[in-house]
This record gives structure tokens, C-alpha cells and sequence, in this order.
């Protein structure tokens, strides 16, 4: 009896998730997720001078994606004049990259509170897995990311390539012109 009761639960609570007017409704969602132009995008990169360099040119790709939109771009503060100089981004965000909890949860809490519409992870660290799960909470937002196994596998123009929908790596060499 217990476990009829249990099989049954499963299958209400299956259901339910699952429901042909609940998975056509998530269809409509990522579809219009896809082919709305987002107003407010963030970038996240931060690592060493090398790892911002080899992101320059995805900055500029990023910026004629997405010509009208909002860029923020998530860096470190040894890396913001420079990608300021770049002139690629409206705004910018420091991560100190602080081992204090409350630093770090202010930082959280201002991601959370900017909701961006699309976020484009150059990273793909731990620390930007949480970023993103952050902005996921009450945002309309889509995720553009590496998995682990590509980011391992891949070239990190190859990845960048993949991630912007590019169909050459080759076009993501910077112009480079401070």
C-alpha cells in the first residue's frame, strides 16, 4: 500500500513537471529567449594578462553582436584600465576575487539585482558558475558557456568561436588600435 501510494506521488509529481502544456510553454520560452536581442549583457573574464589579450578579439565580436545593447564587462581590477582603453564596454564590474564571504556576497548581490538578459562566460571557472547562478534566479536570462570537457579539449579560440556562434575562429582577431 505504502508503496503504491509512493509510485503514485511520483507519477502526480512526474506529471506535473512534466505536462505536455508545461514543456510546450518552456519550448515558447527558449524560443523567444533566442530571438530576443538582449539589452543588458554581461561579460565575465578575468585570469591572467595572456587570458585577457586572447579575449580581445571576442570583446569586439561581442560589441557587433550586440551593437545597441548594454555591455558590462565582470573583470579584475588589474585588467579594467585596459579593457577600458579597448572601448568595447559601457560599464564595468571589479571582481577582487576576495576570499571574504562578504565581499563576495556584495558582489553577488549586485549581479542578482542588474539582471542581465544574456550573460556570456569567457571564464567558465567555479567562481563564474555561481555568478551565473545567481543572475538565473528571477532573470530572463540565457547562458552562452564552455563545458568543462570542451574548455579541456578545445583551443580557447575554438571555444570562443563555438560560444558567439561563430563559424571561424579567425574572426576573432582584435583590432588592436589604443
Amino acid at each position: 500500500k505504502k508503496r503504491d501510494e509512493l509510485i503514485e506521488r511520483a507519477y502526480q509529481k512526474a506529471h506535473e513537471l512534466y505536462s505536455d502544456q508545461r514543456m510546450f510553454q518552456k519550448t515558447i520560452d527558449i524560443y523567444e529567449s533566442l530571438t530576443r536581442t538582449p539589452k543588458k549583457v554581461l561579460v565575465i573574464k578575468h585570469g591572467a594578462l595572456g587570458d585577457i589579450i586572447k579575449a580581445l578579439g571576442a570583446f569586439q565580436v561581442i560589441r557587433k553582436l550586440f551593437p545597441k545593447a548594454e555591455l558590462t564587462l565582470l573583470t579584475t581590477p588589474a585588467y579594467q584600465k585596459l579593457c577600458a582603453d579597448f572601448e568595447v564596454f559601457d560599464r564595468f564590474i571589479v571582481d577582487k576575487r576576495s576570499k571574504d564571504p562578504t565581499e563576495y556576497w556584495t558582489l553577488m548581490k549586485q549581479l542578482g539585482l542588474l539582471e542581465f538578459d544574456l550573460i556570456i562566460d569567457l571564464q567558465n571557472s567555479n567562481r563564474t558558475r555561481w555568478y551565473r547562478y545567481i543572475q538565473q534566479i528571477g532573470a530572463p536570462t540565457r547562458w552562452w558557456y564552455q563545458t568543462k570537457e570542451e574548455k579541456n579539449t578545445q583551443h580557447v579560440f575554438e571555444g570562443f568561436a563555438r560560444l558567439l556562434r561563430l563559424e571561424d575562429a579567425n574572426d576573432l582577431s582584435p583590432s588592436v588600435s589604443f
